[in-house]
């Protein structure tokens, strides 16, 4: 080793480790520069291997050599670590277990692990010896850090997915199961033995972990190992064994929880992984589950980590006795389940669910006193926290849909993580509310009744002073709304609601917040299941005051959802809720002002979009006032882009609802659009949303609106993602005001497509092309030299593009070409040319060319508008007094056959045919004209001067015909009438004269 470049690495980290920025940050430089470097992660270990060196430096040094591991050892990585140093590495780093430093021990077990997953076993074939020496070493410091990296090693060689490698893993399982089962029942006797050393109890939370991914992953059928069948029987009186240990003084408490926590995962994880084969300890396991969550005298003690580890294995279940369908009587599926089948069924007597399910009514699900605590001291947080990581999508807010319920039946563990994702799993109050729902969902003809009389039994008010009674009254009332789809028909909520709940809702003493709160979400539920349309004003007289600023906050927040789920139904009536718009949305405004956490603001915002949405137009009358509260929100939420993102929707909801656009409106685009900033990122589809609407609501282009129109050349430029939405708001920008966009924008904007649309993949080039087809109808007369840059460009596009699969591309092209035709052929005509020049030919060559090519691809083209408006143009090319064009009679005549046959259609009343689209005013509105927006109106008054729709097609076709006749003479035109094939021949003088 060289000792000069060692002593440089060993400054330059000690400099990198510096206070002082001026030393600190051209050390970073340094280090950074080295990374691909032959020799320097060879002198990082040995720098990390020094431990007379300062921790602060060999923590820097084993952080630079992890980072290097992970961008250099892999052997297709750019700069790869050389052979003979990975070989040195990999020595260094077994060579010893003796790290004194816990943080530096457990990065250098990481190192290993990442190497052991690239060069296990092949390259590294001492590493398991070494470790399985280690860990039987005499040294106590030896064993511990040889555990750390095996725990580590397993964990990642165990996420290893192909076929080889989990064969590869499986095999080391066989070897190193039986090892580890002896290392840990020694440790484990070692410990309840002699309870004060909590290094026995280190090295046993290290083997179960190693254990339960040994025991996961390594098996193909666990339960036919011996040594599996043993381990996993003798976890469950371990748990009860190590659970008495928990009042010793001398333990460390977090780390026996988290020990007692990682034995309850063994069987919930092999449950999860391997259902059929956990079917052997199925009974064992809800017998161990139930007397430990579910016995009053066991469960005082329990941490709440445990009692969650209990509640998901009970939800989980039912997967293992979960069979294929019926059919003539046989069920179908492996014997494992029919057996768990079995054992479900001789295990939940109906008084056992009837103890379990009143146990998590009345003992689990009552709100605790630190909650009632956190609901005092902080209710915004309290109200988060309640419904696990996010209140807004707890599976206790959201109501369940029939279809869930069917995926309920036919997959319970899916269902679940899908109402909820994994964040039950995580949270002690949904965790014990998905499995009251599991439970009674499963068993509800059992249970039904016990809900029932707990209801009966708490329906009557309770005192206000009796708060036991009110959290168990709040429970079951908890309980009868997570259940509100099984109960649909044994609960009358109109007659419940109308006594009881109202009466309720109208005892205002503070304790008795807890069951107002309840009855809110109550009705929020139960609207969308079974709630009569006509008590709905009176359900909305009675939540809004439960908004108001005289009641608590968290009583607030639960109506402004309970009142979403109500309007958040099939049967809202807009008209029915009329009365009540503008002082509800007083209301939420005063809410939106009172809450300061950024979600609960979200949320109320939300609730305000939504019911503008749902009002739709109806909301114009209340727009201003409103808009008016926007403003100030957008200024105070400076730092939080979540609530402006929801602002913003805000804003396009009610712009769209009212047909106004507020001067909040380009300001708020504009920071959403500005490409330099960080919001952009992920307020910039909002954004362009917005600025869509703005621009199809508004009557004329203000000066704010105008003034962004540079913003949209930077967004397309450099998000390609957004290319459609662009487009859009590019048209728009054309149609509200044509004639400013020829004086001023037409130019930087030709620039733009000229840039881009070679580059452009096919969605890319299709949606920006259109603007280029809106451009030439609506330029003003002839000269169309400010477009010329870039339909100088469509010869060649149209060449470029041989394969059928970019038809929609070709279609948009052709009629592009085919309107410059109708609008002056002697400009089509010199864009010939100059493709001619371009491509070194001449321009009867490429006349020829091109012509081929529109009559080959015409077939493309699907929509029957385009279809006319090349058929006018093919019509009005022939008049060109070009002997190429005239070369090509036949065929053009037989493309616009063709054409004639899908735009003519039989008259009423004769036997003429007539134009589909000029004869019929029906055909001038199309049926993309329904939201009765500005924006469709000027497309549809740009349609009174579409040829589309003011030509008659067999009129304008005789008409070119008869100038061409007129121009070659009769005997000429005979001659190329004569060249037609005989069947189109007669097919075309169904509508023209020849």
């Amino acid at each position: 080793m060289n000792e000069q470049a060692y002593s440089l690495v060993l400054e330059t980290l000690r400099q990198a480790s510096s206070q002082n920025p001026e030393v600190l940050k051209p050390a970073e430089e340094k280090l950074k520069s080295w990374n691909t470097e032959p020799g320097f992660h060879l002198y990082l270990v040995n720098i990390l291997k020094n431990r007379n060196i300062d921790v602060t430096v060999r923590w820097l040094g084993v952080l630079c050599l992890k980072n290097g591991v992970d961008r250099y050892w892999r052997k297709s990585a750019p700069n790869e670590i050389e052979s003979s140093e990975k070989e040195s590495l990999r020595q260094i780093l077994i060579s010893d277990f003796q790290e004194p430093i816990p943080q530096i021990e457990l990065q250098v077990a990481v190192i290993i692990s990442k190497i052991a997953r690239f060069d296990w076993p092949n390259e590294w074939p001492q590493l398991v010896p070494t470790l399985l020496s280690a860990v039987q070493d005499k040294d106590s410091r030896t064993q511990d850090g040889a555990l750390v990296t095996w725990q580590h090693v397993v964990k990642a060689l165990s996420s290893k997915r192909l076929c080889g490698d989990r064969k590869l893993f499986q095999d080391l399982t066989r070897d190193l199961f039986p090892f580890m089962i002896e290392l840990y029942m020694v440790h484990l006797k070692l410990f309840i033995t002699g309870a004060t050393d909590n290094s026995h109890l280190r090295r046993c939370l290290s083997c179960v972990k190693i254990l339960r991914k040994l025991l996961v992953f390594g098996f193909k059928k666990p339960d036919e190992s011996p040594h599996v069948r043993q381990f996993v029987s003798e976890v469950f009186p371990q748990i009860s064994t190590v659970l008495q240990l928990e009042t010793h003084p001398s333990i460390d408490k977090t780390l026996l929880n988290k020990y007692i926590v990682n034995l309850i995962k063994v069987p919930l994880e092999y449950h999860e992984h391997h259902p059929l084969s956990f079917v052997l300890f199925l009974n064992q396991s809800l017998e161990f589950c139930v007397s430990l969550a579910f016995n009053q005298q066991a469960n005082l003690g329990l941490k709440e980590r445990k009692v969650l580890c209990y509640a998901q294995f009970f939800t989980t279940h039912d997967k293992t006795g979960k069979k294929k369908p019926r059919k003539h009587g046989k069920v179908y599926g492996p014997p494992e389940t029919h057996q768990a089948d079995e054992i479900l069924k001789q295990f939940f007597s109906q008084a056992l669910l009837e103890h379990v399910t009143l146990a998590l009514v009345t003992q689990y699900m009552p709100l605790t006193q630190s909650e009632l605590n956190t609901w005092d001291e902080d209710p915004e947080t309290s109200l988060c926290e309640e419904g696990g990581e996010s209140w807004k999508y707890s599976i206790r807010y959201m109501p369940l849909t029939q279809s869930e319920l069917n995926t309920w039946d036919e997959d319970p563990e899916t269902s679940l993580c899908e109402e909820g994702g994994e964040s039950w799993k995580y949270s002690i109050r949904p965790c014990i509310e998905t499995l009251f729902l599991t439970i009674f969902h499963k068993h509800n003809s059992l249970l039904i009744p016990l809900l029932l009389s707990l209801l009966q039994e708490y329906r009557p008010p309770a005192s206000p002073s009796d708060m036991q009674r009110i959290l168990v009254k709040d429970a079951v009332y908890n309980a009868i709304g997570l259940a509100a789809f099984d109960l649909y028909d044994r609960i009358d909520v109109d007659e419940w609601f109308q006594t009881s709940l109202r009466e309720e809702l109208a005892m205002k003493h503070n304790n008795y917040r807890i069951i107002r709160k309840r009855v809110v979400w109550l009705l929020g539920n139960w609207s969308n299941v079974k709630f009569s349309s006509e008590l709905r004003p009176l359900l909305y007289e009675e939540l809004l005051p439960l908004m108001g600023p005289d009641e608590d906050l968290v009583v607030r927040l639960s109506a402004c959802k309970a009142f979403k789920m109500c309007v958040d139904d099939f049967e809202f009536n807009t008209e029915q809720f009329l009365p009540f718009v503008h002082i509800y949305f007083n209301t939420l405004y005063k809410l939106l002002c009172d809450v300061k956490e950024c979600d609960n603001k979200m949320h109320v915002l939300n609730v305000c979009s939504f019911l503008i949405e749902r009002m739709g137009s109806s909301i114009a009358d209340f727009a201003d006032n409103i808009f008016e509260s926007l403003p100030l929100l957008w200024a105070q939420s400076e730092e939080h882009n979540l609530l402006r993102a929801a602002i913003v929707n805000t804003l396009t909801h009610l712009t769209a609802a009212s047909g106004k656009v507020h001067s909040i409106v380009p300001q708020v685009v504009k920071y959403c659009t500005d490409t330099e900033q960080e919001q952009c990122l992920y307020m910039l589809e909002d954004g362009l949303e917005l600025w869509m609407r703005a621009l199809y609501h508004s009557t004329t282009l203000s000066p704010t609106l105008d003034q962004l129109y540079p913003s949209l050349f930077n967004v397309i430029r450099e998000t390609s993602e957004h290319h459609a939405p662009c487009s859009k708001i590019l048209r728009a920008y054309i149609l509200l005001d044509p004639s400013s966009f020829f004086s001023t924008k037409v130019t930087p904007t030709i620039s733009l497509l000229c840039d881009l649309l070679p580059s452009l993949r096919l969605e890319g080039f299709t949606n920006l092309i259109k603007c280029l087809e809106l451009c030439v109808r609506v330029v003003p007369s002839p000269p169309l030299a400010p477009l010329h840059p870039v339909l100088s460009l469509l010869i060649n596009f149209l060449f470029e593009d041989t394969d059928h699969t970019f038809w929609f591309k070709q279609s948009l092209i052709l009629c592009i070409l085919s309107r410059l035709i109708l609008l002056d052929s002697s400009y089509f005509l010199t864009l010939v040319q100059e493709a001619a020049q371009r491509n070194s030919t001449t321009q009867d060559a490429m006349l020829s060319s091109l012509l081929d090519d529109m009559l080959t691809k015409t077939r493309l083209v699907t929509q029957p508008q385009r279809r006319k408006v090349i058929g006018l143009a093919y019509a009005k090319l022939l008049t060109c007094k070009s002997v190429i064009i005239l070369n090509k009679f036949a065929s053009i005549i037989e493309q616009v056959t063709e054409i004639f046959n899908d735009v003519m259609r039989m008259a009423a009343q004769g036997n003429e045919f007539e134009d589909a689209f000029s004869s019929d005013p029906l055909y001038s509105s199309p049926i993309f004209f329904n939201e009765h927006l500005r924006h469709d109106e000027r497309k549809k008054e740009l349609t009174k001067f579409d040829p589309v729709y003011t030509v008659h097609m067999n009129q304008f076709v005789q008409t070119k015909l008869s100038e061409v006749c007129s121009q070659v003479g009769a005997e000429t035109f005979a001659s190329l009438v004569s060249s037609v094939d005989s069947e189109v021949l007669k097919n075309l003088q169904d509508y023209v004269h020849i």
